[in-house]
């Protein structure tokens, strides 16, 4: 898999106090600090309308229901 975006390692998240760093993932800045969407990877995003987590909330079920041997 190529990463097309340094910042977020395309996963459109980064960390807000490392804005170099991803804020989602296998990589992700464990400083603790809210992620935010990529400003490279989501430009049009309007940080005024409040963020739907739906997919992130899906993904996290679906993993909490697979068995881990």
């Amino acid at each position: 898999m190529v990463v097309t975006c340094r910042s977020c390692r395309d996963t459109k998240w980064i960390c807000e106090d490392h804005p170099n760093k991803p804020g989602w993932g296998m990589h992700a800045c464990r400083c603790g600090a809210a992620a935010m969407p990529c400003p490279h990877c989501e430009p049009d995003t309007d940080w005024n309308k409040p963020l739907d987590f739906s997919k992130v909330f899906t993904s996290v079920i679906r993993v909490a229901r697979k068995k881990v041997h």
